[in-house]
């Protein structure tokens, strides 16, 4: 029995140009890896000469491709200049270069607000359902910055096959700002590698695990003014911070932490 055949688009998949991105989409690839044909379209933005800026050329390079996993160089502007121009580009150059071999039976588009765009485009090219995963700080962050692109956001959102939000508060934020789907909406949290809940080892302290260049998004002031309170009433309280960076942000990061919060350096998710 031939297996159905799905292609996956996402900017956080780890390819040759970016080792160091979350393997989230990753470890789902290959979760279902016995149950799906599947081809991955790694996606990574490059920045255009400024002079192109005003109205950049719609350059899309396909390279590296091999074990399923293609790796997708696309221009456009940052801080999100012609957004929606260069990712329809870049769906157009997708539906091409799909369409030249068998057509899948689903193409997903690992966030609504970025890859949806291209993957919507896409998949109406090519005659065939599409799905999105709904991230919830990106998603929301760049629905609330752009309310130019609305419509947009909220006909590709109402109109896929699927919806797989990562956590229900994710799909509570999109909702309030694009309306309730009616479509089917499967909830997708993100997988890890165990599944199974470690118990509490009494006196073994706290700890909590994230890159360091997200430590704003984190939060790890508010964090570190939270261990100082709660050292006066429990001194022995421990907290080991896990995450890697470089130099400049273990910097600020050591500038937060004091003496409440030890850093233990990076490791890797499964341990």
């Amino acid at each position: 029995m031939t297996k159905p055949a799905l292609i996956h688009v996402s900017a956080d998949f780890p390819d040759s140009t970016g080792q160091q991105k979350t393997p989230v989409i990753a470890r789902l690839v290959e979760a279902v890896s016995g149950d799906f044909e599947q081809q991955v379209y790694s996606l990574n933005r490059t920045t255009p000469l400024l002079s192109s800026w005003p109205w950049p050329k719609p350059g899309v390079h396909f390279h590296d491709e091999r074990d399923g996993l293609c790796c997708v160089l696309y221009d456009a502007p940052p801080r999100g200049i012609h957004h929606r121009r260069q990712l329809r580009a870049l769906g157009e150059a997708l539906a091409e270069r799909i369409g030249a071999g068998a057509r899948p039976d689903l193409i997903i588009g690992h966030k609504l607000t970025v890859e949806g765009i291209a993957v919507a485009r896409a998949a109406h090219l090519l005659g065939v359902p599409y799905a999105l995963s709904i991230q919830g700080n990106t998603d929301a962050k760049i629905l609330a910055a752009r309310p130019d692109l609305r419509a947009e956001f909220a006909q590709i959102f109402h109109e896929a096959a699927v919806a797989f939000p990562f956590a229900p508060w994710a799909l509570a934020r999109v909702e309030a700002v694009l309306g309730q789907r009616s479509g089917r909406t499967v909830l997708l949290p993100c997988l890890t590698e165990h599944d199974s809940i470690t118990p509490p080892e009494p006196g073994s302290g706290l700890v909590s695990a994230f890159h360091l260049h997200n430590y704003r998004l984190k939060n790890l002031p508010r964090l570190a003014s939270a261990v100082d309170l709660a050292q006066q009433s429990e001194p022995g309280l421990k907290l080991t911070l896990y995450g890697g960076g470089d130099e400049p942000t273990l910097e600020q990061v050591r500038g937060y932490c004091g003496q409440a919060i030890g850093l233990g350096g990076h490791l890797p998710g499964a341990e």
